[in-house]
């Protein structure tokens, strides 16, 4: 049996999340008085959803099929187990979903299993699973946040050793030479084993290495950046990182920082009609050589009224970002009162500086110039805004599950890929947003609309409202906890069969018998 159309990886990063290349007209320029280009691209991230949706299974035997034709093997022992867990969580199905999950493992069939399961028992911090049994020694707190959920789902579990990654950056790159080689042997691998050759027994392992077992103790990884692949359990990565990716700790956890609370915003007309941020300095260790470069140094000084006025009318050079050009067409800028017109619907600030040279009043010597510390508020507090701009810290932002499962509109600039990206449609779901942010103000003039003197916009309110509560409806379909729960199952099992030394004949093919 041959599959159609297997699918297939290249080793090459995956899709980005969506910036505006430089090929594009800016979004922010009408095509005609009718019509906007964002209405363009709301338009068919509605069709593409709906064609995302004809996709779905609903039986092992749809799934199984839909998954030899996707990834040109057969399904990982378990999956009908697996299956039915997701059934009983009523769950959306879509192959489509789990791609993250093979375009992470691929290079691991150039590894041998042997040497995979090395690497991972010798790494300095992992979740051993034995006997349907999920243990951990560290009592590093994103260890025991993960353990917590993968013993949720422990007795459908083989024997593994998981490794995990305990920065918040990721830090694994490996050689593109590397992964292209790898990439190769495991299209050569790909094919749809004879049915009889096929094996469901993913064995055993001896027991997890302990600390002062007596062995020499290898070298600690969990804390260094490597161009080595080897296995890496990690919340989120950059396109040209190779760590396997788990839903984050902070998306499972039930922090009210991170999640809201049960609190998930006022009906949207109650709202106000403003941009909110509130956030620490982070992104890096920032100094007074490298702040400018800041991507949320940046994104305050765009939004801050008194640096746009002084920009705009050439008071002060703007030290980390630039006026938009002319070609954005944004009205209250061609009337010269951008600072003005950003000060009607922006509330943005840090709530710490992160200051190379903090001093005990919390002030930064090289930044007070520019910034100045605001009062924080809750998640909670935040929803109370229509929109909510969400931007990368030190990695991703753990706060964007809880501003997806809000009532208010995220508007999402990041560079850093997540488990969940494959359920998530842009413009259906949330507003991407460069990470540059010159189309921040488009964006913004698209939804809110601009009235001046010699120009006279009309808002998108409720194209906004529109994706706001579609993103919320879907979060809560595809982004619950029983979904981590079923990504992480499925991943997992497939981790299990890569590191097995009979990956080849593993399989589960109860539905072609």
């Amino acid at each position: 049996m041959t599959p159609e159309v297997p699918y297939t990886y290249t080793p090459k990063p995956p899709p980005k999340p969506y910036t505006q290349s430089s090929n594009e007209l800016p979004i922010s320029i009408p095509k005609s008085k009718q019509e906007h280009p964002i209405d363009t691209l709301i338009e068919n991230a509605g069709k593409t959803f709906e064609e995302l949706l004809q996709k779905e299974s609903h039986d092992v035997d749809a799934a199984a099929a839909e998954y030899r034709k996707r990834r040109g093997r057969h399904p990982p022992p378990g999956f009908d187990a697996w299956f039915k867990f997701a059934q009983e969580h009523d769950a959306v199905m879509v192959e489509d979903f789990f791609d993250q999950i093979y375009h992470d493992l691929g290079p691991y069939w150039g590894v041998t299993p042997a040497k995979m399961r090395t690497q991972a028992r010798d790494a300095g911090m992992v979740i051993s699973i034995r006997n349907g049994n999920a243990t951990a020694e560290s009592d590093w707190f994103w260890t025991q946040i993960w353990l917590q959920l993968i013993r949720t789902i422990q007795e459908d579990l083989p024997d593994m050793d998981i490794p995990l990654n305990a920065m918040d950056e990721p830090r694994m790159v490996a050689p593109w030479e590397v992964i292209n080689e790898n990439m190769e042997i495991e299209r050569a691998t790909r094919k749809l084993t004879d049915v009889n050759e096929v094996s469901e027994d993913y064995g055993s392992l001896p027991a997890p290495r302990h600390a002062g077992d007596g062995e020499e103790d290898p070298p600690k990884r969990e804390w260094e950046v490597s161009e080595e692949l080897f296995p890496l359990f990690g919340g989120s990565k950059l396109p040209t990182n190779n760590e396997i990716l788990l839903p984050a700790p902070m998306y499972w956890a039930k922090e009210e920082r991170f999640s809201g609370g049960d609190n998930h915003g006022a009906p949207w007309h109650q709202k106000l009609n403003k941009v909110i941020w509130r956030g620490v300095a982070t992104g890096g260790r920032n100094k007074e050589d490298n702040w400018k470069g800041f991507q949320r140094h940046r994104f305050v000084s765009m939004t801050n009224h008194t640096s746009v006025s002084r920009a705009e009318s050439w008071e002060a050079i703007p030290p980390n970002f630039a006026l938009p050009t002319s070609i954005y067409n944004i009205g209250a800028q061609q009337e010269n009162r951008l600072g003005e017109w950003v000060n009607e619907w922006s509330d943005t600030g840090f709530i710490e500086l992160m200051c190379d040279e903090e001093r005990e009043d919390k002030t930064c010597p090289y930044t007070d110039p520019y910034f100045s510390i605001r009062e924080g508020q809750k998640m909670s507090q935040q929803f109370n805004n229509k929109y909510i701009p969400d931007i990368d810290g030190n990695s991703f932002s753990g706060r964007y599950r809880g501003f997806l499962l809000s009532s208010s509109l995220p508007i999402k600039a990041t560079i850093f890929r997540e488990w969940h990206d494959s359920r998530l449609i842009p413009w259906k779901h949330f507003v991407p947003m460069d990470n540059r942010y010159m189309d921040f103000y488009g964006i913004m003039q698209y939804f809110l609309g601009y009235e001046g003197e010699n120009f006279r916009l009309e808002n998108h309110d409720r194209e906004a409202e529109k994706i706001a509560l579609d993103g919320q409806e879907w979060a809560n379909k595809v982004l619950r906890r029983e979904d981590m729960q079923i990504y992480v199952l499925r991943l997992l099992l497939e981790y299990a069969r890569v590191s097995n030394d009979n990956r080849a004949n593993l399989g589960w093919v109860k539905d072609l018998l």
